[in-house]
């Protein structure tokens, strides 16, 4: 079985289309490590004194995976 996904590279929202499409994988893999990671803080615990330090942990894990991944939001 095949699939072929044609886009018009100068129209603007088929371009934003492909972008998403060819980031699918390293997103998937974003959002699969960042829940093991939450996963982890659940299961052993987590290192976190305040709700704050927790939410500001979370937010730098996030934008970590987010740079590691080459994940761009739009």
């Amino acid at each position: 079985m095949k699939a072929i996904l044609e886009f018009d590279l100068d129209n603007p929202d088929d371009m934003r289309t492909y972008k998403l499409c060819n980031n699918a994988e390293d997103m998937n893999l974003f959002i699969y490590d960042l829940g093991q990671k939450l996963r982890s803080w659940d299961k052993y615990g987590c290192p976190f004194k305040t709700p704050e330090e927790a939410i500001e942990a979370t937010r730098e894990e996030y934008y970590s995976l987010l740079n590691y991944y080459n994940v761009e939001l739009e």
